[in-house]
């Protein structure tokens, strides 16, 4: 078997897809649960180290207040005094107040007892005749104190203590007569001089750090980390304080005298020696030899402002890897069961709606494969009524070719007669424009002998003008008179004055000849007034006849160009009905014509449409046949071909052969598709245009028959 021609089924790829993609997720989801898993475990591993660091200064804290009340109690006055009884009673005080000191003991110089508490803190009676028949001088505290060897830090100023790790008390184990585990704070007493007079030793019990790791493990419970161990490291690696929580209860340490101060942490751990002094804190990673399993420990070396690094002391908190992180294994666990369930549960159900998927797509190419049946059978009827219509175009465009004809040379001829018509209404139009300047030079003549009227009118008034100047010369030769008269007696009265009187009299006679003057003046006007008024009578008389013959003629002239204008007025009216009518005419016959064009266009369309139709049925045919062969293609892509039998060979062949030929018979693309639907649309488009301009040829023809029988019968109107 050919296995490049092998096709699998449509339901084989989408699963194989699916499979593909939801191991993919499964993957990557577990991939990053993973990395987040790291992210937690690194912060649980935080937890562990933040703790060592808040127990080392929780003990740094405590360390620094015993350091300094030691020295508070050697300060105190009642030493100075030597009363035994008074420094019991502070020391008792001292002891119930702080509630952690099992023995307060004070020596003089030479180690011999003085005073100590009489009372536990818890305020019992205790047995420290014991303590009386000691010396204490050779103590490794005591020499130091006297030797002023204290424990001391100038920079942080711890300076007047010495500090004793913690270990087996014999003081306080002889006078309690049990085992006791304390830390010693021992500080010189001074007189006023400053000069040591005694030495006073605080012996505090262990719980008070105690204390402090059972506050821790109950924070770390709380947290769910509920099997973690405490251990506090001297410097050497020693363990001097361990709480573990399988024999240590959650209010007191079980102190185990095997394990403190004889089991070395680095002994059985070499390598974490190292790691610890050169971190200073951190995580390590240890086997357990006491409990048999890998540990994991938060590890912090007590660094503080309040606590001196020389003592070197190392808190350690450890748990079992397993336990520890058991919370972040069992959601990686649970996380990676839930994932794969989920994508088995999308597997199946990918199956399920995949396979209806594919019964569907079966279904649909089966109606594909009928519904192209039909269009074959379809593009067959349509082929055969195309050749139809096509025939008949072709009778009904020959039909139409000569009716254009015909009605082409009508309106040739009504143009002509439209151009004729034209002629005649300039012609018109020109008399009527010169008789209508007629009019106006003979309006502007009667308006021209109606203004000489006028005129003449206003002359009749010169007589009287002329009446009234004579009448005005009368009173200029009264006055002329009544000057001579005056002038007479100024002459008499120049001469009555005589040598007075002479200038006078010259200026009398130069008034009298003036007005004589003036009189001779007045009269010559009166006689050319005279004269003027009988020639202006005769010339307004000579006017007036001659404006009344001229008012006459222009008169009758104006009447006789009035009845010509009516009359050309009244064929340019008639020749204006000619045109419009013969213009009428030749717009119903151009719409007609227009009208057998849009016809023979549109059989012409119909021809080519039906020709056109023939060939798109063809196509559709051969289409048809295509989507056949495709319906097939699709089966046998849906369901495959992966079977060994004869029909798998034909399958194949067939998909073959339309993989080789799909340019000219399949659409590889959604252009090409298209194009088909396009095609088949175009097809119905050409029947329904076919329709269209059949329908429009007859209307249009209905159109022609109508604009006919309007024009005639406007003709016959326009006749009568």
């Amino acid at each position: 078997m050919n296995f490049k021609k092998i096709y699998f089924s449509m339901r084989f790829k989408i699963i194989s897809s699916l499979l593909i993609i939801i191991f993919t997720l499964c993957f990557v989801s577990i991939y990053q649960q993973l990395n987040n898993s790291k992210d937690i475990m690194k912060k649980m591993e935080y937890i562990l180290e933040s703790e060592s660091l808040n127990l080392g200064n929780a003990i740094a804290a405590q360390f620094y207040e015993r350091y300094g009340d030691v020295q508070a109690f050697a300060i105190n006055p009642v030493f100075a005094e030597n009363d035994r009884k008074k420094m019991q009673e502070a020391l008792n005080q001292y002891s119930s107040l702080y509630g952690i000191y099992d023995v307060i003991l004070y020596v003089d110089i030479h180690g011999n007892y003085i005073a100590s508490n009489s009372l536990s803190p818890k305020g019992k009676e205790i047995n420290n005749q014991l303590l009386k028949t000691e010396n204490y001088a050779k103590e490794k505290w005591f020499q130091n104190v006297l030797m002023k060897k204290f424990t001391e830090d100038s920079e942080k100023k711890f300076q007047g203590t010495y500090f004793e790790g913690p270990s087996e008390d014999p003081i306080v184990s002889k006078v309690f007569g049990d085992h006791a585990y304390t830390t010693s704070f021992s500080a010189p007493v001074y007189d006023k001089s400053k000069k040591i007079i005694g030495i006073i030793t605080n012996r505090a019990n262990f719980s008070y750090l105690e204390d402090e790791l059972i506050q821790v493990y109950k924070k770390l419970s709380k947290q769910g980390y509920s099997k973690a161990d405490i251990s506090l490291l001297d410097a050497n690696g020693f363990v001097i304080s361990e709480y573990d929580p399988s024999y240590n209860t959650s209010t007191e340490v079980k102190r185990d005298f095997n394990v403190l101060n004889k089991y070395n942490f680095f002994e059985q751990n070499s390598s974490q020696k190292e790691l610890f002094n050169k971190t200073g804190m951190g995580i390590t990673y240890s086997y357990n030899l006491k409990k048999n399993y890998d540990s994991i420990g938060g590890y912090a070396l007590i660094d503080s402002p309040k606590w001196i690094p020389s003592i070197g002391w190392t808190v350690l908190i450890r748990s079992n890897v397993d336990f520890f992180f058991s919370h972040i294994y069992n959601l990686k666990y649970k996380f990676i069961m839930t994932v794969l369930a989920l994508g088995l549960l999308s597997i199946l159900i990918g199956f399920i709606i995949i396979n209806a998927i594919s019964n569907k797509f079966i279904n649909i190419s089966e109606h594909l494969k009928i519904s192209a049946a039909k269009t074959f059978a379809t593009a067959n009827n349509i082929a055969i009524s195309s050749e139809t219509v096509a025939n008949s175009t072709n009778d009904q465009s020959d039909a139409m070719q000569q009716s254009v004809s015909a009605m082409s040379e009508i309106s040739s001829m009504i143009t002509q007669t439209v151009e004729h018509v034209k002629d005649c209404s300039i012609f018109a139009s020109t008399v009527q424009e010169k008789t209508d300047k007629g009019n106006l030079i003979m309006d502007k003549l009667t308006n021209s002998m109606e203004s000489i009227q006028n005129a003449n009118t206003d002359l009749q008034n010169m007589p009287n003008i002329i009446t009234e100047v004579a009448n005005k010369t009368s009173i200029i030769n009264e006055i002329v008179f009544k000057t001579q008269l005056l002038s007479i007696n100024a002459s008499i009265e120049a001469a009555r004055a005589g040598q007075h009187g002479k200038g006078f009299s010259v200026v009398a006679e130069e008034v009298g000849n003036l007005a004589l003057t003036s009189g001779n003046a007045a009269k010559e006007i009166q006689i050319l007034l005279q004269d003027s008024h009988n020639q202006v009578s005769r010339i307004i008389e000579i006017t007036s006849k001659k404006i009344v013959d001229a008012q006459s003629v222009s008169y009758e002239a104006a009447k006789e160009f009035v009845t010509i204008s009516q009359e050309i007025q009244s064929i340019n009216d008639r020749l204006k009905g000619i045109t419009l009518a013969t213009k009428e005419q030749q717009i119903g016959v151009q719409q007609v014509v227009k009208a057998m064009s849009k016809m023979d266009q549109a059989t012409k369309q119909n021809n080519s449409s039906a020709f056109e139709a023939k060939h798109l049925a063809k196509e559709l045919k051969n289409e048809g046949m295509v989507v056949e062969k495709i319906m097939k293609a699709i089966q046998v892509l849906i369901l495959g071909n992966f079977r060994f039998n004869h029909k798998t060979n034909k399958q194949t062949q067939l998909i073959d052969n339309l993989s080789e030929s799909w340019e000219e018979q399949v659409p590889r693309n959604n252009n090409e598709v298209e194009n088909i639907t396009n095609s088949n649309i175009e097809v119905n488009n050409l029947i329904a245009n076919i329709e269209k301009n059949v329908t429009k040829s007859q209307n249009d023809e209905y159109d022609k028959n109508e604009l006919t029988a309007e024009h005639i019968s406007f003709k016959e109107n326009k006749h009568l």
